[in-house]
């Protein structure tokens, strides 16, 4: 869907230093969840975590490699 243009190590990292904000969201071009997670500081701390767990499931259906 997407060219492959952006890389999945780059989403993990914006994951861990811009989290909370949903930046790897903004990066992944999910812009829905990620104004939410804006919004609400990365569901109250909550969603930040469970994204760590579904952090690759995000990447592959963008068409994002590792």
């Amino acid at each position: 869907i997407y060219p492959q243009t952006k890389d999945g190590w780059i989403t993990f990292t914006l994951w861990i230093l811009l989290g909370v904000f949903g930046g790897h969201r903004y990066y992944c071009r999910a812009y829905v969840t990620a104004i939410l997670q804006t919004l609400t500081l990365g569901g109250f701390g909550f969603w930040w975590m469970f994204d760590l767990f579904m952090l690759e499931r995000l990447v592959r259906r963008r068409g994002i490699k590792f």
